[in-house]
């Protein structure tokens, strides 16, 4: 569970499990902690490296020493294997609509080849994209804050109050809109950064 990225999980996550009943608690908790984490983590590199902190301030850490460098690398290693399927979860349930009620889904032998080739294909694909799009983490940047900056911000916040403006105390209100202010603020910023970072890396052919 990320802090950022859940957003687009949770639901389908919580429509498959068992029993959904805690699955409040969890989410609170998920996102409390990570929250906190992330807070910590950028504290310590503003604190730590002042103007020279990277987009990654994992980029400034694995140059302190080797030790730390194969700290955060196997952390990263372990990030990816967690995170990927997470999301890839998706998409492999949205695919394999698909074959509902077929006589792909009703044979074991079908399904199973199924199963296989779709997630082959979906792996490569993505493995592919990221290897042949030049600065594809830049241009992550500038999807996430776009997206993500309305899905986790502007959107829950706007639609919330808009369908509950009625009902809603004024302190619920006034949270809300400080939110969304603050996420499109923030996003705005972030997208003014990402899209210089994106010329300057054209231009010149170096990632700032």
């Amino acid at each position: 569970m990320f802090s950022c990225i859940s957003h687009c999980v949770l639901p389908q996550v919580e429509g498959n499990l068992m029993d959904a009943s805690n699955s409040s608690k969890v989410i609170h908790i998920s996102y409390i902690t990570s929250v906190s984490i992330n807070i910590l983590i950028g504290t310590f590199g503003a604190l730590t490296f002042g103007l020279k902190t990277e987009s990654l301030v994992t980029l400034n850490a694995s140059r302190m020493n080797e030790i730390i460098k194969t700290i955060i690398g196997l952390s990263s290693i372990g990030y990816s294997v967690l995170n990927y399927p997470l999301n890839m979860f998706i998409i492999c349930e949205t695919v394999d609509k698909i074959i509902h009620d077929t006589k792909i889904e009703q044979n074991k032998k079908y399904y199973y080849a199924w199963v296989a080739l779709t997630r082959l294909v979906l792996f490569a694909s993505t493995v592919g994209l990221a290897l042949l799009i030049p600065y594809f983490g830049i241009l992550l940047s500038l999807r996430g804050c776009l997206i993500g900056t309305c899905l986790v911000f502007v959107f829950p916040c706007y639609f919330h109050l808009k369908l509950k403006w009625q009902l809603l105390s004024w302190f619920q209100k006034t949270v809300e809109i400080f939110l969304l202010v603050i996420g499109v603020v923030l996003g705005s910023c972030s997208l003014y950064g990402t899209i210089t970072s994106l010329v300057y890396a054209f231009e010149t052919g170096v990632e700032l």
